[in-house]
């Protein structure tokens, strides 16, 4: 299933960027951003850049209490509208957003809020079971050598 990350900068810092390595074709980060968004680390930089695969966006939001969140609940709606499919994962530790997933899981829409350090997770369970597919394979092919 396509996802759609949508990240809070201003709340969970640069940590989204693991989500890079667990990205498919088709899926899309944006990324939230004010001038009281934290700054990146080069090291983070250069793995965006070196990015082959999905797309990420950044939106500049306008300044203000909440006003980042506001805009993201609203991005976050008119995504749903042009690809009810899609997975939409809000990324950020303020459970403010929890009101708005549940808004949209009422009307039956595939989203949830995780929070920063849930995104390490993902890699490591996405490493996992990609480690897991390999030994698959190879002990089968280790049968057919037999």
């Amino acid at each position: 299933m396509k996802k759609t990350y949508l990240i809070d900068s201003e709340n969970v810092n640069e940590i989204w960027v693991e989500l890079v390595d667990v990205l498919c074709a088709e899926d899309e980060i944006l990324v939230f951003y004010t001038d009281k968004s934290a700054h990146m680390s080069y090291d983070r930089i250069i793995r965006l850049i070196e990015q082959k695969i999905g797309t990420i966006r950044w939106i500049k939001c306008f300044g203000g209490q909440n006003a980042l969140d506001f805009q993201l609940v609203t991005e976050l709606g008119y995504c749903i509208n042009q690809e009810p499919d899609k997975e939409y994962i809000i990324v950020s530790n303020d459970m403010g957003y929890d009101a708005a997933v549940r808004y949209w899981k009422q009307r039956a829409c595939n989203v949830r809020r995780i929070r920063g350090t849930e995104c390490e997770k993902i890699v490591r369970r996405q490493q996992k079971e990609t480690e897991a597919e390999v030994c698959h394979v190879d002990a089968g092919l280790l049968e057919k050598e037999a």
